[in-house]
């Protein structure tokens, strides 16, 4: 679609500035509906980045959440695992949405806050809108997920991509009838 080559194209930009947009900590933040390819791109460009020989990390909020929630058994403290995931050239996070409970969405903001302070890239995946539409203002958006104060941040480094369209899963669907 339309969308689709004008978001590549985007995404081919950035890719094309990989190494000074890791060293500043530039990042993107794919959102739109789900099965529109923003995991795949994602994907992409982590390849990208380990071809060029540096770090990359691709991962759910929600496994982020319980590898987290381990630290409790006592053997690694939270501040330990946190901060493997502040290490990585490019993180990627997957999956934020509005089901978030509150342990992961306030880890995920310890997660984007540290990198944000450390100019690591982070690129967020998420189905949720970034703000409410003005005629729905009470609207779940990321930035009522992880807080405005995280999504200002986010706002200031990343460059914000929406994706649109039926999810290409539905029109792919391979099931037995």
């Amino acid at each position: 679609t339309p969308d689709n080559a004008v978001n590549l194209a985007k995404v081919k930009e950035f890719c094309l500035s990989l190494k000074n947009n890791l060293l500043c900590g530039h990042g993107l933040i794919f959102f739109g509906p789900k099965g529109t390819g923003k995991t795949h791109l994602s994907c992409a460009i982590a390849e990208i980045v380990i071809e060029q020989q540096m770090s990359a990390l691709f991962i759910t909020a929600g496994d982020i959440a319980d590898d987290v929630k381990e630290a409790f058994n006592g053997k690694q403290s939270e501040k330990s695992k946190i901060q493997k995931y502040t290490v990585p050239d490019l993180l990627i996070i997957d999956e934020i949405l509005a089901g978030n409970g509150e342990f992961e969405t306030k880890t995920i903001a310890k997660i984007l806050n540290t990198r944000y302070s450390q100019k690591r890239s982070t690129i967020i995946i998420t189905n949720l809108d970034l703000l409410p539409p003005e005629d729905n203002p009470s609207a779940i958006t990321l930035a009522s997920v992880i807080g405005e104060r995280i999504m200002d941040r986010l706002r200031e480094i990343n460059k914000a991509i929406r994706f649109a369209g039926k999810s290409f899963r539905d029109r792919t669907n391979n099931l037995v009838k």
